[in-house]
């Protein structure tokens, strides 16, 4: 601010405006991780804008005058919110007087020291300031919020800690704030003429609020050794945690990273956020300013290689039908409870199915080692007999020992009752399964492998039928099964019948010691039940499919196998 005396004329003018930027923290701005994934921290600031100079232009001996109004916007993007604070003075200029020069102590203008009501009440070559924030209709003086009208002193600067002063503005959140600001001043009638100078200071600072935080560390697996030690009752003013750089390990298992929700049902999953060692984690703005427990679960990847059937030896040997497989490709795997090989492929329906008929023997006895069965429960497949598929509470197979693509009798590869092909029929408590719709818990398929689903509930009912995996794969193949499970056309079987990829067989039937429909009609048996007596099936035949088809579960069809994703 400057004083100069001319003509009898005193003009006081601010000529110097300081502001003043602090941010409550400070982190790196940008971070990548593992190429991929991206972190950056977007630093708190706060913003001020200040409106022209604070000049007092007729202020003649013996008199008071306001200066100009000038306009002070604040702003800040701190979620927490900022304070403006108004000081007076600098490092140069320690002290709260308008001086000629700094080192000339007399004939000054005093910074009020206590609140005036109007510039009629300042004693002779004193000075104070004032503000609005309502457009100009109260002038107050004093912390936000005051109701003091007048004017007052602002303090001094304070070099070693800027948070201080007059807090003309404060927030708790993101915004902006408009005020106005001014200077009044009175001249003795004997003030010296001549220029008074001194600095006022806008500082805007962001609000700091400290939050108390547990880190822990948990391994959900429980298999993992050399976790990060845990923290407990630390403090952070910005919310931010840095997280150990330390990687635990475990025997055959890759440590990805953490995970900020609780992955104990399975460590290989995360349903949140994932975080990398040495990364930061940020508390939630919501529980920042309290105390909080943050616990970062371990996440594992299996070391051993996915086992598809493309290098498997074994059906039982499958872990994954990847995305990656080929459609279409055929591959040829063993079973290894009799090492017969099987042609299977990934087919049009993302899955992975048997392209050729099960043919495991009459009388083989199936454990949960190598067969869809439980692990409490054997069962034994009755003797191989083309005798019986007479009765729907009985087991009936029979292995024809034809496996060319001729199906005409005796048919080829083996058939199996409803009862045969789903090991017992029984659901996972060992209840025999008779509600339409539920499907049964095991079959003799190979381990890892289950017969394929016709529905989950009636079939009969509107849009039941498409929640099968017949239903899927014949749509995938081009049968039109929207508004029904049945079609009257050829297109499934042009393209997933015999000689096909898929190559579904029309392999006939047996019913009362009888084969019949070889090389004309092919039927193969779902999980699912329709009742005590019956259960649904893929039935083909050159001009028709049907995705649900339901019959006697005395019936002898063919079987193929889907694995169990």
């Amino acid at each position: 601010m400057r004083v100069k005396h001319n003509n009898n004329i005193i003009i006081l003018s601010l000529i110097t405006t300081t502001l003043s930027l602090l941010s409550a923290s400070s982190v790196s701005a940008l971070t990548y991780q593992d190429g991929i994934d991206m972190q950056f921290t977007f630093n708190p600031t706060v913003s001020i804008n200040v409106s022209g100079d604070l000049i007092i232009p007729d202020l003649a001996p013996g008199s008071s005058s306001d200066s100009n109004i000038i306009t002070i916007t604040a702003g800040s993007n701190d979620a927490h919110g900022y304070k403006l604070y108004g000081t007076v003075g600098s490092s140069s200029s320690n002290y709260t007087d308008l001086r000629l020069s700094s080192s000339n102590t007399t004939n000054v203008f005093t910074n009020l020291s206590s609140n005036k009501a109007n510039l009629t009440n300042f004693s002779d070559n004193t000075w104070g300031y004032s503000y609005s924030t309502d457009s100009g209709s109260s002038w107050v003086s004093g912390n936000v919020g005051s109701t003091s009208s007048g004017y007052n002193g602002l303090p001094l600067y304070n070099s070693s800690n800027n948070a201080s002063g007059v807090i003309l503005a404060s927030t708790s959140s993101a915004s902006e704030t408009s005020l106005q600001f001014k200077i009044g001043a009175k001249a003795a009638s004997t003030q010296v003429s001549g220029t008074y100078t001194n600095t006022i200071n806008f500082i805007g600072v962001g609000n700091v609020v400290t939050t108390t935080y547990s880190l822990n560390y948990v391994d959900a697996s429980g298999e993992g050794t050399g976790l990060p030690t845990n923290l407990t009752n630390q403090t952070t003013n910005d919310g931010v945690i840095t997280l150990s750089d330390t990687a635990p390990t475990r025997t055959d298992y890759i440590f990805k990273g953490w995970c900020d929700t609780n992955n104990s049902s399975d460590p290989t999953t995360c349903s949140g956020n994932t975080y990398d060692p040495g990364r930061i984690y940020i508390i939630p703005a919501a529980s920042q300013g309290g105390t909080v427990t943050v616990n970062m679960y371990a996440i594992w990847e299996s070391a051993t290689p996915e086992t598809t059937i493309a290098n498997a030896t074994y059906m039982q040997e499958v872990s994954s039908c990847p995305d990656t497989l080929t459609t279409g490709q055929v591959y040829s795997l063993k079973d290894s409870r009799d090492e017969q090989s099987y042609n299977v492929a990934k087919l049009a329906d993302g899955k992975c199915w048997m392209v050729s008929n099960l043919n495991l023997a009459g009388g083989t006895v199936l454990s949960s080692d190598k067969s869809d069965v439980p692990s409490t429960n054997y069962y034994t497949l009755p003797a191989s007999s083309t005798s019986g598929f007479s009765s729907d509470t009985t087991s009936y197979v029979y292995n024809s020992g034809n496996t060319t693509s001729d199906c005409s009798d005796p048919g080829c590869y083996s058939y199996y009752s409803w009862l045969a092909a789903t090991a017992g029929g029984k659901d996972s408590s060992g209840n025999a399964v008779s509600t339409n719709g539920y499907n049964a818990a095991y079959s003799i398929c190979p381990k890892g492998w289950r017969l394929p689903t016709s529905t989950t509930s009636n079939a009969s009912a509107l849009g039941n039928w498409k929640t099968g995996d017949w239903y899927a794969l014949a749509t995938a193949y081009g049968a039109n099964l929207e508004s029904d499970y049945s079609q009257s056309a050829a297109t499934f079987y042009n393209n997933a019948g015999p000689g096909t990829t898929p190559n579904f067989l029309l392999a006939g039937r047996y019913y009362n010691d009888s084969f019949s429909n070889g090389g004309s009609y092919g039927g193969y048996w779902s999980s699912t039940a329709n009742s005590s007596t019956y259960a649904y099936r893929l039935g083909l035949v050159s001009w028709r499919v049907n995705s649900a088809s339901s019959f006697t579960r005395r019936f002898g069809f063919s079987v193929r196998c889907v694995y169990d994703e």
